[in-house]
């Protein structure tokens, strides 16, 4: 707490989130398990991630507004460790045709609820869905969920889903700390189009909701 205010953070949540972006844990964690020296070493660049940094991802994001919009689909609240997340999906697909009045019945979203403080162990809701025109029809087993305007930071994945650990280490880990920009406390999400065939020629967006930084 001591060391949020001095740095002017808004909250201890907000240092936490900021020092979780850059470091990879907790400052909890890393005051208890003493991992500073392994922590400020920079990590070595592989063939594997420069591949990554160089076709893998958009380096720059398109900054944009994105009006408030409504989404039906299947949720799973949990932390994902044995891969819940791709069943839920399996799952979504068999059922996306119950739903009525799609805006665009070739995207597809996946809505990742704003959790405050984020580790490995943490439990999230994660939404399959698709936008709609109205929340008036909703099928069985199925939920909505309204996201709010906001200014997104879009990047552009470029591979298999299997690669976007990749591209969120680069978000937040290279992009937020050298620009003018910080992430909110809002739902961030993926979209998927027909340019997705999770392949390595595939392409999907990931909508970072963000603000400028003072």
């Amino acid at each position: 707490i001591d060391i949020a205010i001095k740095y002017q953070y808004q909250s201890q949540a907000a240092f936490t989130r900021a020092f979780k972006n850059m470091y990879g844990t907790t400052p909890g964690k890393y005051q208890k398990n003493r991992e500073h020296f392994i922590l400020l070493q920079k990590k070595r660049l592989t063939e594997e991630s420069i591949r990554h940094l160089t076709e893998g991802i958009s380096l720059e994001p398109e900054i944009m507004i994105k009006n408030e919009f409504k989404v039906v689909g299947m949720v799973y609240y949990g932390n994902n460790q044995n891969g819940e997340i791709p069943e839920l999906w399996g799952k979504f697909n068999k059922r996306v045709g119950a739903i009525k009045g799609k805006v665009n019945p070739d995207t597809f979203l996946g809505v990742c609820e704003y959790v405050d403080i984020l580790t490995n162990e943490s439990e999230f809701s994660y939404i399959a869905c698709v936008e709609v025109k109205s929340l008036d029809n909703i099928p069985d087993k199925m939920v909505s969920h309204v996201v709010p305007s906001n200014l997104y930071a879009v990047f552009t994945h470029k591979g298999p889903a299997v690669e976007l650990d990749k591209t969120y280490r680069y978000i937040h880990g290279i992009w937020f700390p050298e620009s003018d920009y910080e992430p909110i406390n809002a739902d961030d999400f993926e979209l998927y189009d027909p340019r997705f065939n999770n392949n390595r020629d595939s392409e999907m967006e990931i909508y970072i909701p963000i603000q400028k930084t003072n």
